[in-house]
This record gives C-alpha cells, sequence and structure tokens, in this order.
C-alpha cells in the first residue's frame, strides 16, 4: 500500500444496543455489547481497536458494592476478559460472517499466560484488563476496588482474534472493501465469571458486573488521492488473514476419543483446555479454570497416553506419546506433583510458533503441573496466575504453510485416568489462514 501522503485518523464508536442510562450487564438482559464501524474509503488497523469503559461488581441485586469480607472473587488471569463469551465479526452491509469465536474467554484463558508474563500481569494487564496474577490481590484491587475508592474501575482492552490481530490493514470501503464492519461481543453469565474463594455459593447467589461508559476506538488510514483512485477501480481484492474456529466435547471415561470435521484447508495449529464440566456457570467454581482432567474427589485423571491423528492415522507425531503415568497405577495424591512434559511442550508450541515467538509466558511448573486438589483450596488459588493445564499439536513448524484438513477427520485418543462419573469439557481452538476474497462490494470467506 502506498504511503505518499496517506494520513491516519482516529476514531470513536459506541455500542448500538445500549441504553439511555448507559449501562450494560447480562443481569439485566443486554447479553452482548454491538458496535459498527461504517463503511467508508479507509482502512483499519486491526491492532489499535480498544474496548474502554467502566466496569463495577455488585454483591447482591440491592446493588451493594462489595468489601473486604466479601468472598467474591473473578479470573485473576483474565479480569475484564472474562466477561467476553464471544466474538463475532461480520461485514456491515452484507453481513458475511469473517471470524467468529466462541468460547472467546476459554480461549483467552490459555492464549493468555503463554503471551505474558509476571511484570506484565501486575503492569499492562492490571492497566488495560483489570487482571493481576494474584487472586487475593485482584480482589481487593478490582472486586473491591469502587467500595474503598469510591471510582469504578477502568479499563482499555485490546480484542485479540485472528483477524483484528494481522499485521495486514483491513479494507472498509463498500466497492473495494469489506463494507464495514461489524463487531459483537457476547457477556457471560455472571455464574461463569464470578465465584467464591469457599464452598458456599450461595454467599455470592446475587453478585453481577456490570459496564458502563462503553466505548469502542482505534485507528484508520486514509490513502493517498492516487492510491484512492487506483483502489476504486480495480475489480477485485483478497486479504489472506488468520482466524480461530471453536469446538468443544465432553470426556467422561477412560478412553478419551475426540473426531472433528474441521473442513478447513489451512490449519497451522490446535490447542485446548480442560475444566470438569460441573463447574461450569457454577458459583463455587472459576469457570476460566484450565485443569488437568479431574475425578470427582478432586485427584488428578492422568493422561496416560496421548495420540493426535488425522484420517485415523498418526499425524503429525507418527507415534504415541506415553506420559510418566503410562506404568502409574494410583490415583489420588501419589506423585501427583510430575509434569506431563511433551503434553506441555507441545501445547506450547501450538501457542506461541502459530501466533508468534514466545517472549513472555507465566508459564512454570507450578501452573502445569498435576498436583491433586484433595485436601487443598483447588486450581483457583493456584500461584503463578493459575493453573494454565493444556493439550496442543502445531502443524506449521517447518513449513507454516498449515495442513489441510477440509477432507479429512482430526482426532485424539488419550488413555485416562478418569475412574469416575465426572464429565470434563475440552474446548479446542483451532488456528487457521483464510483468505477474505472482495468483488463488486461482495464478500466471501475462502477456508
Amino acid at each position: 500500500m502506498e504511503r505518499g501522503q496517506e494520513r491516519n485518523a482516529n476514531f470513536e464508536v459506541v455500542p448500538t444496543n445500549v441504553l439511555s442510562n448507559g449501562a450494560i450487564s447480562y443481569k439485566n438482559g443486554i447479553p452482548e455489547i454491538k458496535f459498527q464501524i461504517g463503511e467508508q474509503d479507509r482502512y483499519l488497523i486491526g491492532t489499535s481497536l480498544r474496548v474502554v469503559g467502566k466496569f463495577t461488581i455488585f454483591y447482591d441485586s440491592a446493588r451493594n458494592l462489595p468489601t473486604n469480607a466479601s468472598v467474591v472473587l473473578m479470573s485473576n488471569r483474565l479480569g475484564v476478559l472474562s466477561t467476553f463469551e464471544g466474538l463475532h465479526i461480520q461485514s456491515q452491509r452484507t453481513k458475511q460472517s469473517i471470524e467468529k469465536i466462541d468460547h472467546y474467554n476459554r480461549m483467552l484463558s490459555s492464549y493468555t499466560p503463554f503471551t505474558t508474563d509476571v511484570n506484565d500481569g501486575i503492569n499492562f494487564m492490571n492497566n488495560q484488563a483489570l487482571a493481576l496474577p494474584n487472586f487475593e490481590a485482584q480482589r481487593l484491587g478490582v472486586i473491591n476496588n469502587v467500595a474503598g475508592s469510591g471510582t469504578k474501575n477502568n479499563f482499555a482492552v485490546g480484542l485479540q482474534s485472528g483477524l483484528l490481530s494481522s499485521l495486514e490493514p483491513i479494507p472498509l470501503s463498500s466497492t473495494w472493501g469489506t463494507g464495514g464492519l461489524e463487531i459483537t461481543i457476547q457477556l457471560a453469565p455472571d455464574s461463569n465469571v464470578l465465584f467464591t474463594n469457599g464452598s458456599d455459593s450461595s454467599a455470592i447467589g446475587d453478585a453481577f458486573y456490570e459496564f458502563s461508559d462503553v466505548k469502542l476506538i482505534g485507528e484508520t488510514i486514509i490513502p493517498a488521492d492516487t492510491m484512492l483512485n487506483t483502489l476504486r477501480s480495480q475489480k477485485s481484492t483478497t486479504l489472506e488473514y488468520n482466524s480461530i474456529s471453536t469446538y468443544y466435547n465432553t470426556i467422561n471415561s477412560t478412553n478419551g476419543v475426540v473426531s472433528l470435521n474441521l473442513g478447513l484447508s489451512k490449519v497451522n495449529s490446535i490447542f485446548g483446555n480442560i475444566i470438569p464440566s460441573g463447574r461450569l456457570n457454577n458459583r463455587s467454581f472459576d469457570g476460566m479454570e484450565t485443569s488437568p482432567f479431574l475425578n470427582d474427589d478432586g485427584s488428578v485423571a492422568k493422561i496416560k497416553q496421548l495420540v493426535f491423528t488425522r484420517n485415523g492415522e498418526r499425524f503429525p507425531l507418527e507415534y504415541n506419546i506415553d506420559t510418566l503415568a503410562k506404568d502409574d497405577t494410583t490415583l489420588g495424591d501419589n506423585n501427583t506433583a510430575r509434569i506431563d512434559t511433551e503434553i506441555i511442550e507441545n501445547g506450547i508450541s501450538a501457542i506461541s510458533r502459530a501466533f508468534g515467538d514466545l517472549k513472555h509466558s507465566l508459564i512454570t511448573p507450578a501452573n502445569t503441573n498435576l498436583v491433586s486438589e484433595v485436601g487443598n483450596n483447588g486450581y483457583k488459588t493456584n500461584v503463578d496466575g493459575g493453573q494454565a493445564y493444556i493439550l496442543g499439536i502445531n502443524y506449521s513448524a517447518i513449513s507454516n504453510v498449515g495442513v489441510d484438513f477440509s477432507n479429512a477427520l482430526f482426532g485424539i485418543n488419550m488413555e485416562l485416568q478418569l475412574e469416575t462419573d465426572n464429565p470434563n469439557t475440552l474446548f479446542l481452538f483451532v488456528h487457521s489462514t483464510n483468505i477474505l476474497a472482495i468483488s463488486g462490494g461482495s464478500v466471501a470467506i475462502e477456508n
């Protein structure tokens, strides 16, 4: 793109579905925040987008604020981002879906600890997302802050997605671009965001979160006149971008099998995280927890063997991953501090090499080990930002062109120590490359 006399311009838009009082909350019937960036002969710098506003947590329906005696917690790793359950980006003009990430907060639960370190958590993650790498510091500094300081918590968070994180600017024109963008953030239920540090969830039964003064800010590029004339005369254009697709399965046996028809031709990596199904939308537990597989007593259901497949054949690893638990017949507390080293290493490569080099990370032996919950307060109080167990595989370590799954089944086969009736949910996130084809004002996706 010509850089001659182009200019940059800032913009600010408010949600199209906000009430007159400016308050947005799941509890009061607004489950999403919707922004529209109008069609215009400009490029959007996706990495410049920030959702800004004020964030408050109320202890009960009477809008009382939490105090130091309260037991309300939220994900200290994600902060405000734990409330973003889905992200949908589509053309404002044609309504063509460009990228849709379900369980967005669950995706960020794995992405964030692999791309930020302790210093990041204390500094910019705290300032931007109201997150801190310690649950008690986050409770006192964010949840209880309004009652203590009398001011609401201000936030300004970027939106991590394949399209918006691209270094290529996004054309917004009605003829040579997407026809504007409509960005919708689906909000998570209060019951999956706020939880208690005790065992009695009734203690925070009515607690809820609320946004106010929300805006979307960003930056656009206005092309030079000579470049603009060229753009208006072209008949078609394409934009290559990354995207994240979401899938989930429930595992409840010693033989965990996942088989998915992805329908994607350029799959770069796949990563996933785990939570016992009964802990979702349960105020006794952190809905953003990323633990190993767990039995119903909190003991670790260790993975004894793990195999990734393509059309039933081992791929890209041509061998079975036999873990340290392969010959370990114990379930509960014996040898629970062991780490599935190769599993974690493959999970790291699925994020770090797919999204950029791993330069900042919260990952340590303390938050990727197999510590049983028996006799302790669980994974919500783990050190180093909380448990960050992960499954994953990288397909672009060498070629960087991805693997074709358009007509092939992706599979995972696991031998587990899940020997009790305790369903565990496995969320999977597929990082792939797509082509955005633009012609005559129409938009199509080639994946």
